[in-house]
């Protein structure tokens, strides 16, 4: 996001008022480059993240340095470019609340009905966790993953996007 403004430069170090500030993005492009992350810790007043798309009845706020993903919503995150093969990729992030997360991937970000599921997470607890899922097993022509619950509030921590390591991470030691 960036901010500019006009002035203009009358000679002799005087300068008339400057303008209305005016505010411009550049162009989403594709994620080419891994890894890929979101941590939410900043104060932006979109609902999700720029270049990233939500579907769902409900509104998908960013609170307190996390992302709440309401009930009946997908997240849809940039596009995976067409160079980045999606079967060797990984999501990890922390999830809080009791409950589920499905993640898949999307060909159409305006159509749930391209949501293919990858795996679901139901770890029946509140405090925040760990998820760590591979698309491994995905050989579809989608190039969006997508997070979507359907009964309740999940709020994201974080978002990792990376290639699958050749050695396993060693967890809950």
């Amino acid at each position: 996001k960036y901010e500019w403004y006009l002035k203009t430069n009358c000679g002799n170090n005087m300068y008339s008022e400057a303008s209305t500030m005016e505010v411009f993005r550049t162009s989403c492009g594709t994620i080419t480059q891994l890894p890929y992350i979101e941590s939410f810790a900043y104060n932006d007043t979109a609902s999700v993240p720029y270049c990233w798309n939500k579907i769902g009845t409900s509104s998908i706020l960013k609170t307190s340095k996390t992302l709440l993903i309401r009930a009946n919503s997908y997240i849809i995150l940039p596009q995976i470019d067409d160079n980045i093969d999606i079967s060797s990729l990984k999501i990890s992030g922390y999830k809080d609340g009791n409950s589920r997360l499905d993640i898949g991937i999307m060909s159409n970000i305006n159509d749930t009905s391209t949501f293919t599921l990858i795996d679901t997470i139901n770890y029946g607890v509140t405090e925040s966790k760990l998820f760590e899922k591979t698309f491994s097993s995905y050989t579809g022509n989608g190039r969006y993953i997508a997070l979507h619950t359907n009964n309740s509030n999940i709020n994201i921590k974080n978002i990792n996007i990376d290639y699958i390591p050749q050695c396993n991470n060693v967890y809950n030691l």
